[in-house]
């Protein structure tokens, strides 16, 4: 019985890890983010930026509410209030907001800052009192997260 007890913990620690995200990237609902705090970047440097660190990193998808809430409450007890760039633009498509990955971005609450998207910017950011979805210009340079979509 104890050999047993050995052999299913060693089976859930293998799965366990083979599931963990690997360092810079730490779990976050699932997904493995890399939080850059200590380096801004426009958001097409920080798009480079992730994308050179493998060929499956690009700019973070935070698409659903709860992940939202995880990942904000992440960078609150972490880094402190901080705005971000995350990976969703409508450039080129005004109006029409789509993420890295060529999905729709969810329009209005719960995802959105108020009065947001309002064509001040065509890049998706995370609004640095609340965490809430806002469009910047592209231009200006800002942390940012990235994500390594190893689980997709």
């Amino acid at each position: 019985m104890a050999s047993l007890n050995c052999v299913l913990i060693i089976a859930m620690l293998a799965v366990a890890s083979a599931s963990a995200c690997s360092p810079p990237f730490v779990d976050i609902d699932n997904r493995c983010y890399f939080f850059q705090h200590e380096m801004a970047l426009t958001w097409g440097e920080a798009r480079a930026y992730c994308q050179a660190m493998g060929d499956r990193v690009d700019l973070a998808v935070v698409d659903s509410c709860e992940r939202l809430g995880l990942t904000w409450h992440f960078i609150v007890n972490n880094y402190g209030p901080h705005w971000y760039w995350i990976g969703a633009t409508d450039a080129g498509h005004r109006g029409d907001w789509e993420w890295v990955t060529g999905y729709s971005v969810a329009i209005g609450t719960p995802f959105w800052y108020p009065n947001h998207p309002n064509a001040q910017g065509s890049c998706l950011a995370l609004e640095h009192k609340t965490g809430y979805f806002v469009d910047f210009d592209c231009t200006v340079a800002g942390n940012f997260i990235c994500e390594n979509s190893i689980n997709d």
